[in-house]
């Protein structure tokens, strides 16, 4: 009786500091997750809608799915609603990820897709891996007003988290939760009926999580917001490679595909998914007919320890959940040749087919890693071939293992966003 008594005067206390302190997702505008579509999680929103080939990936994402924009000609659109027109006060946060350095501004998110210096808001990144930036039109002047900026660096292959707040005092931007610059302010920002434009211009992007609210969160609800995320690995192959240890075929290093060895047509990657360097079997030719692919006509793996094998250690400990992610160029011999992915002796991801496709661009690829969580395991990928007939080989980049902390479990997201 009494514990029962504890918990209802706890839980009377809890809403009575809510009913004086209400969490910040009570002005949450709206959310875009990206899990596959691009359902506006808040009701009576408008949802986002892909343009040219952008695609939205249902896993593999900062939480979930996320949204991957391709090329210049690709983004997504989100319709106007009233919601959106916010002068006074607003808090705009996303998550994004890039793999090359641009030549020219890339649009991270736009409210207004044909002046971008008459925009509601505006947040996009310079040319050539530069800075990123955020500001507003004021509603009296017509003017541009001084922008937040920060300077990085923003690693290629990492999801990073920008947020962008207005009150009627500053403009401020975060970086990964952290306060990166902030501007006094003297006038609203416009509004006008202009779509909501993200990743124009930029290319091999992706965008996840994106949120709008209707206020100006404080630093410390966003870096709670922030710090709810682990990377618990993270490699784009240019000077990680001795971190993880190879068997058999398996090269790290530079690419510059030379076309040795060869016994089929082959189709190798032109050329990284990212930066100059990853993993490859062999790295630069065909891999060799080694005669350790026994069992691939019934896929069952006989003796792995002979297979050509790229392994890495990994520290799933203080996480709730766990993604494991990898861009790949898959161009094997099926079904003679084949390959796994393994957590520990398990196998999580299989290339075992009796049909062989010519593969035409980087693909990628996810595994839920949840079950493992909470101890340290080995992720390993596994390529066995034939003594036949070889093609180009098996190609890994950007590498990223990403998921929830524990804390997050603990306390939910109504208490980490409050102040």
């Amino acid at each position: 009786m009494k514990s029962t008594t504890s918990l209802f005067i706890f839980l009377s206390a809890v809403l009575i500091f809510l009913a004086i302190n209400p969490p910040a997702f009570s002005e949450l505008v709206s959310e875009w997750k990206f899990d596959g579509d691009g359902s506006n999680e808040v009701p009576m929103r408008p949802s986002a809608v892909p343009q040219g080939d952008t695609v939205f990936y249902s896993e593999g994402g900062v939480d979930g799915g996320f949204a991957h924009i391709p090329a210049n000609a690709d983004h997504v659109r989100i319709p106007d609603s009233s919601f959106f027109h916010l002068p006074v006060s607003f808090t705009v946060m996303f998550w994004f990820r890039q793999y090359n350095d641009q030549g020219f501004y890339n649009d991270f998110l736009n409210k207004n897709c044909i002046t971008p210096l008459m925009s509601n808001y505006r947040i996009y990144r310079l040319g050539g891996g530069g800075k990123i930036r955020a500001s507003y039109t004021g509603a009296d002047s017509g003017a541009w007003v001084s922008a937040v900026e920060a300077d990085g660096p923003f690693e290629h292959g990492r999801w990073h988290h920008v947020a962008y707040t207005k009150s009627a005092d500053t403009h401020d931007l975060y970086i990964n939760g952290l306060p990166w610059d902030t501007t006094e302010v003297v006038e609203d920002a416009r509004t006008d009926d202009s779509p909501l434009i993200i990743g124009k211009f930029a290319v091999n992007t992706d965008m996840d999580e994106l949120r709008i609210y209707d206020r100006a969160l404080t630093a410390k609800q966003i870096a709670r917001y922030y710090n709810r995320y682990v990377t618990a690995f993270f490699s784009t192959c240019e000077e990680e490679c001795i971190r993880l240890g190879s068997t058999g075929d398996w090269q790290c290093g530079l690419y510059a595909w030379t076309g040795v060895n060869c016994t089929d047509p082959s189709s190798p990657p032109p050329e990284p998914h990212s930066g100059s360097h990853m993993w490859g079997t062999i790295l630069n030719g065909c891999y060799n007919n080694l005669g350790n692919n026994s069992g691939f006509a019934e896929c069952e793996n006989d003796v792995a320890s002979d297979d050509s094998i790229v392994a890495f250690l990994v520290d799933l400990g203080g996480m709730s959940t766990a993604t494991l992610t990898w861009w790949e160029w898959f161009d094997v011999y099926q079904p003679f040749d084949w390959a796994e992915v393994y957590v520990n002796d398990n196998v999580v991801y299989q290339y075992c087919s009796p049909n062989y496709h010519a593969p035409d661009c980087w693909r990628f690829k996810s595994v839920d890693l949840t079950p493992y969580v909470g101890n340290s395991v080995v992720i390993s990928f596994h390529m066995m071939a034939s003594t036949v007939n070889n093609r180009g080989g098996w190609w890994l980049d950007d590498l990223l293992i990403l998921g929830k902390s524990s804390l997050s479990d603990f306390l939910p997201s109504i208490f980490l966003l409050l102040d």
